[in-house]
């Protein structure tokens, strides 16, 4: 469970900061024209009057499909990276000692993870707090003999198309 959560918060977060790259590669540009990359990396302000000119929404969301169109190739850099800034990291773990089913199942859920939070907008993941009410609108007792009026422990998040968005699927969780 700590995996994806730190897992969906990790995407998001590498999402967002891929997306302000992008989005400034594509202005700078256009904005300074002639300027040569190197000049524009040794250049301490990123930003300057034009580029903030540039970066709208029409920046944003060419750089949002750009990246949807993308992400297959993208894919096995994030999932090498989830490994070790998620896996070896955050949670401890030494991915030369886990099992390869394990691995594989790493590799798959960092791979879904990723593609839920570049989409526009990201889906949503939503785990139950331990003592919070057990809302049955969203989420499921994990067996018949775990009902109860609160949440015990969250089993398996609930998924949304997006931030308050529409429920796709409910979640589990122990409740007592």
């Amino acid at each position: 469970m700590l995996f994806q959560q730190y897992g969906y918060t990790w995407c998001k977060k590498l999402a967002a900061e891929q997306l302000d790259e992008l989005s400034e590669a594509m202005s700078q540009p256009v904005a300074d024209p002639g300027v040569k990359p190197a000049s524009r990396l040794s250049n301490t302000v990123a930003k300057t009057p034009r580029t903030g000119r540039l970066s709208s929404n029409l920046v944003l969301q060419q750089a949002r499909d750009f990246r949807k169109q993308m992400a297959t190739s993208s894919v096995d850099a994030v999932v090498d990276r989830f490994k070790v800034e998620v896996i070896k990291d955050e949670l401890g773990m030494d991915t030369q000692q886990l099992s390869p089913s394990v691995i594989k199942f790493i590799h798959k859920a960092a791979e879904l993870l990723w593609y839920m939070c570049i989409l526009d907008p990201p889906m949503y993941i939503a785990w139950p707090e331990y003592n919070e009410t057990f809302d049955t609108t969203k989420y499921i007792f994990y067996k018949q003999k775990d009902k109860g009026r609160k949440v015990k422990v969250p089993v398996w998040p609930a998924l949304y198309l997006q931030e308050k968005g529409q429920l796709i699927s409910k979640g589990f969780a122990k409740g007592y």
